[in-house]
């Protein structure tokens, strides 16, 4: 059987199907990339009844700690696990927190196994996925099939996910992005040329190179210092919550022994704090960076000459805003997307490239 929102073609509605198998079922498990307010709030009715005719509701959603839902929508959510865990404490709401996950499984389980059967397609638990949109879902009831399922759900809840309660907040939105980015302005200022080795932009490009940083998404490049939005977030240590990384974030961690700390280390200091410097663009804009130690134990007192380094604006996203914005205008990247080798090599540049300025600022290019 399909199901595909057209009318009666070839059976029915996802919206449809979806309300006649949980009527009846004792478990609901769910696996979906993304949730919408009006989907979610308006089967939190049938979800409950089931919850309480002794039956078990889990809910994974892949995509939301990154890319962000509504405050109606987590507000119900929080609502719905508060309730769910009280009668079965193996029911709940479970957010993915290592890399986004983008599938869209439902599986009905009922007191007759003959009847237990799930949905495999492209239905996100949201209006589109529920009506709105034209989709592919495949219902399943094989045993051995159903079985597979499961094993899968379980592996991503116990590998994947957290309980919401241990989520602080959700990931970043469009709208939130935008107000972020303007609030960050404040900590970009406009360079006044000229500077002690150069005249303008123009001759600031025709000076020496100082310095050169290889930009690495690494082979595990979804968890990169380049996607740190694909990680589990900063957590708590006295709550134990996460808090998400922005898309912006990112930091370049430069090895000990890379190539590059041939000419690094002629600028880098022997000391332990950071090394705070500014960087012009090509925009004129000018903003403060440093690097900062990396070291494994607490109390290891090696300089930055001696240790791997990481690179990063000292308002975070601003490296971020200089590298993402250059790839996404040059049409090789899009908002919200993990940064791969493939992507340099399509934008043709895989390195930032530092030119002494003097005074401690150099033009930073991409």
């Amino acid at each position: 059987m399909l199901l595909t929102n057209y009318d009666n073609y070839p059976q029915e509605q996802f919206s449809s199907f979806f309300k006649e198998a949980i009527e009846h079922a004792n478990s609901l498990r769910v696996a979906s990339g993304y949730v919408g307010e009006d989907v979610f709030i308006s089967q939190v009715p049938l979800m409950k009844k089931l919850i309480e005719r002794g039956g078990i509701v889990q809910l994974i959603f892949g995509i939301s700690l990154w890319d962000g839902v509504t405050e109606k929508c987590e507000k119900a959510m929080r609502e719905f696990h508060d309730f769910a865990v009280k009668h079965n404490t193996d029911s709940g709401v479970f957010v993915v927190n290592t890399r986004r996950y983008h599938g869209k499984v439902y599986n009905f389980g009922y007191t007759d196994p003959q009847k237990n059967k799930a949905t495999v397609g492209s239905s996100n638990f949201s209006p589109t996925g529920f009506g709105t949109w034209r989709e592919t879902n495949i219902v399943i009831s094989d045993p051995d099939k159903l079985s597979e399922l499961n094993r899968f759900f379980y592996r991503l809840k116990d590998n994947d996910t957290v309980p919401i309660t241990l989520i602080g907040g959700f990931g970043s939105n469009k709208k939130l992005r935008l107000t972020l980015r303007q609030k960050d302005q404040e900590f970009i200022s406009e360079f006044s040329w000229p500077a002690a080795n150069a005249k303008n932009v123009e001759e600031a490009k025709t000076l020496p190179v100082a310095f050169s940083l290889p930009l690495r998404p690494g082979q595990d490049f979804e968890k990169s210092s380049l996607n740190l939005f694909n990680g589990p977030g900063r957590k708590n240590s006295e709550t134990g919550k996460y808090t998400p990384r922005g898309w912006y974030e990112i930091e370049n961690t430069v090895k000990k022994d890379d190539p590059c700390r041939l000419d690094l280390n002629s600028y880098l200091p022997p000391t332990m704090d950071p090394w705070r410097f500014k960087v012009v663009t090509e925009k004129s804009e000018v903003f403060e960076v440093n690097f900062n130690r990396k070291y494994g134990e607490k109390g290891d007192t090696r300089t930055l000459k001696e240790l791997g380094v990481d690179f990063q604006s000292s308002k975070r996203r601003l490296l971020g805003y200089f590298i993402k914005d250059q790839l996404v205008n040059a049409g090789v990247l899009d908002i919200g997307e993990t940064i791969t080798k493939d992507t340099l090599d399509e934008y043709g540049n895989n390195e930032l490239i530092f030119k002494d300025l003097g005074n401690n600022h150099f033009y930073m290019m991409f």
